[in-house]
């Protein structure tokens, strides 16, 4: 008799109904659809940016091929009748579409839209298009761990990726670094073969090297606070402690070999030293902090402005050259304001609070809360059951919760050091994911499918 796979740290053993489903997932071959690999595509484009490195060789029109299959696959995903509009996400965007007539630079705001709309259109398709609790599996390895092995080869030793348009930079490439090795351990533990979780553990110990060489001294506090949290939730915290013991000794052999990506400038003084540069995160006169106080305190005032609605989307370094004198602003800025032009706040916070104003703030709180409120949700027996029941047990949904969760709190810890929240496809990724998890593992998620006229043959 088949064995339906049993779930890594989960004693309590699946009832004999939900086992022989399990079992049957297992089984069952089924051939993915032309649409859903499509979607996979649309997936492999917006976390991997492959058109980047294309047109790094040269061939700059690929850079304007990933706008057309989006139009493409909102087309099909209207036509497949979207059930699951997301509404938190759906109302981010309409307000972000509400303020672009009011913001101070009218192209910088449109630019912005676009970027939301985009992830909202892959949230809505995924919703969409995926019919079977299964069909998730691929996109959660793609966003949760293949990714991470991509980025480790090509940056890790670098602490960049010079062809993409986000992680040349190292201070995008750190916390990127910081959600690989939470999800690489997550995935790890929720995978019950043992070569794939070697491979997952040892993918999280390249994601270190690369945080160690990035020097983004925001992304290695915020991993230190994470690495807790893991330890705290994790159901078995003697491996865990092991494991982390384990990161702890990388990360100190990283620190002594590898020299930084780039100076930490102290006091007047360069340095290349891993320690040296964390140390200098306590520095009161260390210049890259002196610089962030004071665009944060600029921030605020725009803010006393536009307390509302904010002065629009990317707008910020734009409208306080525009409108503070000189002796005003302090720091680098005070004799000529016009060099806050285009100067990003460092600060997603910050950001939010003098583009969108509280209203946005507010919004992307909504986002926030939504995500915990549906990630606890995917814990509970009857959806850990159904999961099985429909995906064979590929994968431990409760760690696979666990990997959002602490993915989020990267995304959330991090983001007071750095802009991220248009920049790069993280939050928005973990969100749709987090949500098709929910939908998925609704015990009538079948029998939800079946119910429009002509849909018979959506669930199975």
């Amino acid at each position: 008799m088949a064995r339906a796979p049993q779930y890594l740290g989960q004693p309590q053993a699946i009832p004999s109904q939900w086992a022989g489903q399990a079992a049957a997932a297992v089984v069952r071959k089924v051939r993915p659809r032309g649409v859903l690999l499509f979607l996979y595509a649309m997936w492999c484009i917006d976390v991997l940016g492959p058109q980047w490195f294309i047109a790094s060789l040269g061939p700059q029109f690929v850079l304007r091929i990933p706008t057309l299959l989006f139009g493409i696959l909102l087309l099909v995903t209207l036509a497949r009748g979207p059930r699951h509009l997301y509404p938190a996400f759906l109302t981010f965007l309409l307000y972000t579409a509400f303020i672009v007539p009011f913001a101070y630079i009218r192209t910088e705001a449109l630019g912005v839209l676009k970027i939301v709309f985009a992830y909202y259109v892959i949230a809505l398709a995924t919703l969409t298009l995926v019919r079977k609790a299964r069909e998730i599996v691929p996109i959660i390895l793609l966003v949760m761990a293949v990714q991470y092995g991509v980025w480790v080869v090509l940056g890790a030793r670098t602490g960049q990726i010079t062809w993409h348009y986000t992680y040349f930079n190292y201070d995008s490439f750190g916390p990127l670094m910081v959600l690989g090795l939470i999800f690489l351990y997550w995935v790890g533990m929720a995978t019950s073969n043992r070569k794939w979780r070697r491979i997952a553990f040892l993918t999280a110990g390249g994601c270190i090297v690369g945080l160690v060489v990035s020097f983004a001294r925001g992304a290695v506090l915020s991993c230190g606070v994470v690495a807790v949290w893991t330890w705290y939730r994790s159901p078995n915290k003697v491996r865990t402690g092991v494991l982390g013991l384990a990161a702890a000794i990388v990360l100190i052999i990283s620190a002594t070999i590898f020299e930084g990506a780039k100076s930490a400038v102290v006091s007047g003084k360069a340095y290349t030293n891993f320690w040296q540069e964390m140390a200098s995160s306590f520095d009161p006169n260390e210049g890259t902090r002196q610089d962030r106080e004071v665009l944060w305190h600029l921030a605020l005032r725009v803010y006393a402005h536009y307390p509302l609605f904010g002065v629009g989307p990317n707008c910020f370094g734009a409208y306080a050259a525009d409108n503070f004198t000189a002796g005003t602003v302090g720091g680098n800025y005070a004799a000529n304001p016009k060099t806050l032009y285009g100067r990003a706040l460092h600060n997603t916070y910050y950001q939010l609070l003098s583009e969108f104003g509280t209203v946005g703030l507010a919004l992307f709180g909504w986002l926030v809360w939504d995500f915990f409120k549906r990630n606890r949700q995917l814990r509970k027996q009857a959806r850990l059951q159904a999961w099985v029941a429909r995906t064979g047990g590929q994968l431990n949904l409760r760690y696979l919760s666990f990997g959002l969760e602490g993915a989020m709190m990267v995304f959330l810890l991090t983001a007071y050091f750095y802009n991220q929240i248009f920049d790069v496809d993280w939050f928005y990724s973990i969100l749709t994911i987090n949500i098709v998890l929910y939908h998925v593992t609704k015990p009538d998620f079948g029998a939800a499918r079946r119910v429009p006229a002509g849909n018979a043959g959506l669930a199975r």
